[in-house]
């Protein structure tokens, strides 16, 4: 009885370790499609990735997404230093000075300076202005100052005259612009002094400005 139930019971256990290791074979081979059908799927969200930012490239090219702003006019951007010219459209000097506030406002608008020409005489128009603007060729903002807002702030006198300013309108230097007058009509055979042009290479080169004020010479600004 007890060999019979040996032999009976050997089937069972071989039955047993069959059904274990089949068991195993298919967890193993389980795992193995895990894996691929892993790598499968990493691969597919690779390629739509790619194909997307492809199909944007596209957009991009085709409709110029993306693409550069155009730059802003001189007198918009915001500049850390800002010079302020005190002008008169019938003022001879002013006009004698036309020239010499055009390459200015070349040279140093492109080092990030903001110009901005002020015409404090109550009697200044607009069309005036734009007059003045366009026979000389200034290539930055002309205003009239309404209400003489930026005549008192500075205690502005004479046309011309100039303030070169920081961030915080704090004044840097005020007066000539350089010693080409001597007397209000006057002019020097030869400039040797550009008051201006020294401070603004000052304040750029971070630099203290070693003259800070000059007494101006011109028109007297008429306020009514």
């Amino acid at each position: 009885m007890d060999l019979q139930l040996v032999e009976d019971s050997a089937p069972l256990v071989e039955n047993q370790d069959w059904t274990i290791l089949n068991s195993v074979i298919f967890e193993v081979e389980g795992k193995g499609l895990n894996e691929v059908q892993k790598k499968q799927s990493k691969r597919r969200k690779k390629f739509n990735a790619m194909k997307s930012m492809l199909f944007q490239l596209i957009l991009w090219v085709l409709l110029g997404v993306g693409a550069k702003p155009a730059p802003k006019p001189l007198e918009s951007v915001k500049t850390q230093f800002r010079v302020y010219f005190f002008l008169s459209e019938g003022c001879p000097m002013c006009q004698g000075y036309a020239g010499t506030l055009h390459d200015l406002a070349v040279e140093y608008g492109a080092k990030g300076v903001t110009f901005i020409g002020v015409f404090p005489n109550y009697y200044a128009s607009d069309t005036a202005i734009q007059a003045f603007k366009k026979k000389y060729d200034i290539p930055f903002k002309l205003q009239r100052d309404q209400g003489f807002r930026f005549t008192n702030h500075f205690n502005a006198q004479i046309t011309p005259q100039v303030f070169l300013t920081d961030e915080k309108n704090v004044v840097l230097y005020a007066g000539m612009i350089d010693n080409t007058y001597y007397k209000a009509g006057k002019r020097r055979g030869v400039t040797s002094d550009f008051y201006l042009k020294k401070a603004l290479d000052n304040v750029l080169n971070h630099q203290a400005v070693e003259l800070k004020e000059t007494k101006p010479i011109g028109c007297v600004i008429v306020r009514n």
